[in-house]
């Protein structure tokens, strides 16, 4: 999923974050320790991002299979994991707040 894509299916749902921000949480949730299969990080969301109420329908969707790509990315042998930022042919100073952004939720 590109960052894109998820900032689409975030302003569908009016949920308060960015795709760097909700990448840079689970991200660093799974580094803490969560366990592949665990659903914690939805209520994680749900409290940060959407004022207690629970994550549905495309974003929760959306949610699972970012989580299972990090997972993935994190246990591959070949080290493919990356931060979800935006393109290098964004605005420079958009890029460095996304950064920022992944940085503080992590």
């Amino acid at each position: 999923m590109k960052h894109q894509e998820l900032m689409s299916v975030i302003n569908e749902h009016d949920f308060t974050a960015t795709a760097s921000e909700l990448h840079g949480l689970i991200t660093g949730l799974i580094a803490g320790g969560m366990f592949k299969g665990s659903e914690d990080y939805l209520a994680h969301l749900a409290d940060l991002f959407n004022n207690g109420m629970a994550i549905k329908g495309s974003l929760k969707k959306s949610s699972e299979e970012l989580t299972q790509s990090i997972f993935s990315q994190l246990a591959s042998e070949d080290m493919s994991f990356e931060l979800m930022l935006l393109d290098d042919d964004e605005v420079l100073s958009e890029q460095a707040e996304e950064l920022i952004n992944w940085v503080q939720y992590f």
